[in-house]
C-alpha cells in the first residue's frame, strides 16, 4: 500500500477505491448535467461557468471523500492558534509590501 504523503496525492489515494471512484464519477456527471441544463437556459459568462465547474468539483469531492480535518494538539489553546494565524497574516503583509517605508509601518503595528 502506498503512503499518499510520499508518492501520490490525497485525491489519487482516496479515489483508488473503485467504489468511491464510481460514486464520484456518478455524482460529478449529475452535477455537470445540471450545470449544462442551467447554462442552456440562461446567458452565462465564462467566469460563471468556471465558478460552477470549480464548485461542482470541490463539493462532489467533499461529499464522496470527505474533508481533511486538522487536529491540533490539545495543549495548544485557541488563543495561541489565533495568534499564530495573526502572525502569519502580518508576515505575508510585510513580504508583499513594496517599499521599506511600508514594511516599517506594518512592523510597527
Amino acid at each position: 500500500m502506498y503512503n499518499w504523503r510520499n508518492s501520490i496525492t490525497k485525491v489519487q489515494y482516496s479515489l483508488r477505491d473503485t467504489n468511491k471512484l464510481d460514486e464520484f464519477k456518478i455524482n460529478l456527471k449529475n452535477r455537470f448535467q445540471a450545470l449544462q441544463d442551467l447554462g442552456n437556459k440562461e446567458e452565462t459568462t465564462m467566469e460563471d461557468n468556471w465558478e460552477g465547474i470549480k464548485k461542482s468539483l470541490t463539493s462532489t469531492f467533499q461529499e464522496v471523500v470527505g474533508l481533511n480535518k486538522h487536529h491540533h494538539k490539545e495543549w495548544i489553546s485557541v488563543e495561541t492558534l489565533f495568534r499564530i494565524k495573526e502572525r502569519k497574516n502580518k508576515k505575508t503583509a510585510i513580504n508583499n509590501s513594496r517599499t521599506r517605508a511600508e514594511k516599517l509601518k506594518i512592523q510597527a503595528e
